[in-house]
């Protein structure tokens, strides 16, 4: 697993198309790379993305028509379809086993 450092942590980097998709494979090689951190369980996890659109803060409805695992859904935000994670369901499955990242001091 990839990792990162961030302050003064290591941060597991779990690349978000693998989280959804256990039998996917990342393309990701670059030294740079988008990622979202999240918390979860008490640790921060690094969410691999191909790209950051926008950040927008507001509140959306999923439509649980399009559920699918690791999707609650998908709602109308900002004038695009956009597919509403279940980051816990997503991290959950990614991380559960990994043990616990030590800050680098």
């Amino acid at each position: 697993m990839r990792v990162a450092r961030r302050r003064d942590e290591m941060l597991p980097l779990v690349p978000l198309i693998e989280a959804l998709d256990p039998n996917a494979r990342s393309a990701v090689g670059a030294q740079r790379v988008p990622v979202v951190v999240c918390r979860h369980r008490g640790r921060h996890v690094g969410l691999v993305v191909d790209r950051i659109v926008e950040i927008v803060e507001t509140a959306a409805t999923a439509d649980a028509s399009a559920a699918r695992p690791g999707v609650r859904g998908s709602s109308i935000v900002a004038d695009r379809v956009t597919d509403i994670l279940d980051l816990d369901a997503v991290l959950a499955r990614a991380v559960d086993g990994m043990t616990p990242a030590k800050s680098a001091t």
